[in-house]
């Protein structure tokens, strides 16, 4: 099931004014979309001031693309979902917590969005386990612009941060791997709790925290490999042992509308036509 709006500009859903509700009663909340059905795409929306933008609960095969999601509490909020896509949506000032969100979820891609002037970024937590985060634009959060709690085993590649209180944030996050990364200009650019020591780089380890590049690192590449020559320290015991020297160049495939497939798919058939014909017309001549 679809639901796909005109475009982001001109359909808009008011959280205070008109709620949707999809699959179970909104209880209370403002929620300008609620999901609890399998197979439900949504796309090409703008949503307001909702306690969630949109919520998705306990679903699978879910896709969340192309929307725009501003001034409400929480942005996408993911809650006990599995094999689910979160792709290309813009969200903006998020005034409670977390832009986007995933508590007890699996197996789920974050990728592509663009997070800008939120209290959060994006929250991988309780239960959460399996998940890619990538190619994910994050700027001027007022906390971590990427938080891990109580989660495993998720992988956190290729995303822009900067400009945010903190960078990434683990808290009692167990076998994540954080890699090529671009920490730009944060107050504090990785943060692990003080209680939870961690271990970093291509070893017998607890987290992965490698190949990230730094913008404050100031070693040398004296063997111009691209990573430098000592490591990036960030506290007493936690470091990145190869950080980059050179920001991580991050292209983002573009959506095409389906019509300019269809055009170039049109464009083929005429030319392969007139090909057919030219050498048909001449094979008669002989």
């Amino acid at each position: 099931m679809s639901l796909i709006g005109e475009n982001a500009d001109n359909t808009i859903v008011d959280g205070v004014e008109t709620p949707i509700v999809y699959g179970f009663p909104s209880e209370g909340y403002r929620m300008p979309l609620t999901i609890q059905c399998d197979n439900v795409s949504v796309s090409g929306f703008t949503l307001l001031y909702g306690d969630a933008g949109i919520k998705v609960g306990e679903v699978k095969f879910c896709s969340i693309s192309g929307n725009k999601i501003s001034g409400g509490q929480h942005g996408i909020s993911l809650v006990g979902t599995t094999y689910s896509n979160i792709t290309k949506n813009y969200f903006e000032q998020i005034g409670l917590s977390s832009a986007i969100q995933l508590n007890n979820s699996t197996d789920n891609f974050v990728t592509g969005n663009y997070i800008d002037c939120c209290t959060e970024g994006i929250q991988i937590w309780y239960g959460s386990y399996n998940n890619t985060v990538s190619e994910n634009t994050i700027t001027n959060c007022d906390d971590p612009a990427i938080r891990l709690q109580y989660s495993s085993n998720n992988t956190v590649t290729r995303n822009d941060v900067s400009n945010s209180g903190v960078g990434t944030s683990i808290y009692v996050a167990n076998n994540n791997t954080i890699t090529n990364n671009n920490y730009v200009n944060n107050s504090v650019q990785f943060s692990a709790g003080e209680a939870y020591a961690l271990t970093f780089g291509y070893n017998v380890s607890v987290n992965i925290i490698n190949e990230n590049y730094w913008n404050n690192y100031d070693g040398t590449d004296t063997n111009s490999d691209g990573t430098g020559d000592t490591p990036y320290v960030i506290d007493e015991n936690n470091q990145d042992n190869n950080p980059l020297m050179a920001p991580v160049d991050i292209d983002v495939i573009p959506e095409f509308p389906s019509w300019m497939f269809l055009v170039a798919g049109l464009f083929a058939v005429t030319v392969l036509s007139m090909i057919y014909r030219r050498g048909f017309k001449q094979g008669k001549k002989r």
